[in-house]
């Protein structure tokens, strides 16, 4: 926490920018079904890619968003286009995984499989230590986790872990030059890890 609040690391700090948007939140809150849990799919205007933030979303959530869609005005043409959830998750390059990576935080079907996109990233903020020697809980949830990591090819950080490092050994399952592009792409730091998304 020292270097979170350190003039340094200053830019980082996200404490007070929520209340820029409260009020159009609440009342886009007020009317739709949301469960427990604030989630953000952020699209990249030039690139299209998308970063999902699934907060704590557990399977209720996901239920409550599978069929939307929106009419939006398209950021490189002007025009008006449709976009759904389901294209949403298809473009997704970078996903934070529901509740630590708990068994009921990521829809399989309607959620991790829709998840397309080759160069997509998962980040799990959990520390499995704590997690199962002072609260028993099984985070993250290892069918997932083996999941996520197939999904991934092999990308897939974790706060409690420092890595990926040069040292680690590349994954079967990705080719050598987008594993150094993802290396590359990814600074590991005593209290975060940095990840770089072009577009």
């Amino acid at each position: 926490t020292g270097s979170y609040f350190s003039h340094e690391h200053e830019w980082r700090r996200i404490d007070f920018d929520w209340l820029e948007a409260s009020s159009e939140l609440a009342l886009q809150l007020d009317n739709a079904v949301n469960n427990t849990s604030l989630v953000l799919a952020i699209e990249l205007v030039e690139s299209g890619k998308v970063l999902l933030f699934a907060g704590d979303a557990q399977v209720g959530n996901w239920q409550s968003w599978g069929d939307l869609s929106w009419e939006v005005q398209d950021g490189r043409s002007g025009e008006k286009k449709s976009i759904a959830v389901k294209d949403l998750l298809a473009r997704t390059v970078v996903y934070k995984v529901g509740h630590h990576g708990s068994h009921n935080a990521t829809l399989r079907e309607q959620g991790l499989e829709l998840m397309t996109d080759p160069d997509l990233v998962a980040i799990i903020p959990v520390d499995e230590r704590y997690a199962k020697d002072k609260k028993g809980w099984s985070m993250p949830y290892l069918p997932l986790y083996r999941r996520l990591e197939e999904k991934c090819r092999g990308r897939v950080l974790r706060a409690d872990r420092t890595w990926p490092t040069e040292q680690d050994e590349i994954p079967d399952s990705i080719r050598a030059r987008d594993w150094t592009d993802f290396l590359n792409s990814t600074e590991v730091h005593q209290d975060y890890i940095d990840l770089f998304i072009s577009g």
